[in-house]
């Protein structure tokens, strides 16, 4: 683990997800209190830094390595992060994990992970996607 990331939340998410990157780009709106540092698990060559984080697993599915080194995933890293994020979330933690709330959030975020692809595309969140930008052709002379 960096130096930096102590007393961060690390978030292992797909890059390549619209969802997740809407999700990013939102929990970084709501400020920088607690730091979060997002890792793309699809950069395996970063992975390896994280060797207690499957990437298979994190690619389908939101994992977080928490201040206090505990691993979470689904439903509970989710609300873990906006937990932390948010106070008014904060607020609502117990009710979000009684158990029959519990198992709702786990079924809908199951759903949305499973088919979040498809989701992003009837959402026409494609269009956020991380553009690579092309080297510049140099414009050829006429007639050559």
């Amino acid at each position: 683990m960096r130096q930096e990331d102590q007393g961060s939340y690390i978030v292992f998410y797909d890059e390549q997800c619209p969802i997740c990157r809407r999700s990013r780009r939102f929990l970084e709106r709501l400020g920088d209190r607690p730091r979060m540092h997002f890792v793309d698990v699809n950069n395996r060559s970063v992975m390896k830094r994280w060797p207690m984080i499957d990437p298979d697993k994190a690619l389908k599915r939101v994992t977080v390595l928490t201040p206090r080194f505990q691993q979470l995933t689904d439903y509970r890293a989710v609300i873990e992060l906006l937990g932390a994020k948010s106070r008014l979330v904060h607020w609502f933690l117990p009710l979000l994990r009684l158990p029959v709330i519990s198992w709702v959030g786990r079924l809908v975020y199951h759903f949305i992970s499973h088919n979040r692809y498809g989701i992003g595309r009837w959402l026409q969140l494609e269009d956020d996607a991380p553009r690579r930008e092309l080297p510049r052709r140099e414009s050829m002379p006429a007639g050559t």
